[in-house]
């Protein structure tokens, strides 16, 4: 089984894989803190085994993968104190989120088989038996303009004031 293709998949499960391991850490803490009972370790531990596995389920260097998620992993887990934990979200938490966002997909939308292959022309990517030969991947330049520019627009506001 592999990752979805289609763009909103790949985010979703995304964010469910960051549900899941936020989720298996939030657990035991709950515990550790005299707030739940030992029980909840069995919760977290299949959240954790769930998190390892959604992480497995895409078809690219693995690497790439975890650099793309963890900007998924950083706005997730922003959302999840806000929503959780009942913490509103600083400027400081959203201007961070936007750029781990931005990076993540200056990361996905990155170079083609070059960028796959570690820049070594001629070299077939380690799933190129699975998803046949790679294609380049061809930036949306507006969204990551939009980005950028949100990314700026927090920073103006976090180090002047509304």
């Amino acid at each position: 089984m592999t990752l979805p293709s289609h763009p909103l998949a790949t985010a979703a499960l995304f964010v469910l894989t960051a549900v899941m391991e936020i989720l298996g850490c939030y657990l035991p803490t709950l515990w550790l803190r005299g707030r739940a009972g030992m029980w909840v370790l069995l919760p977290a531990a299949l959240a954790l085994a769930a998190f390892v596995a959604l992480l497995a389920l895409h078809p690219t260097a693995s690497g790439r993968v975890y650099a793309a998620y963890g900007g998924v992993y950083v706005a997730t887990a922003i959302a999840w104190l806000w929503l959780v934990e009942g913490v509103r979200p600083t400027p400081w938490d959203l201007a961070g989120s936007a750029v781990a966002l931005a990076g993540m997909l200056i990361i996905v939308w990155g170079g083609g088989k070059a960028a796959e292959t570690g820049g070594r022309k001629g070299t077939e990517s380690p799933c190129a038996h699975r998803c046949g030969p790679l294609q380049p991947i061809r930036p949306n330049l507006p969204l990551l303009k939009s980005l950028i520019a949100c990314a700026i627009s927090c920073w103006l506001f976090i180090t002047n004031g509304p």
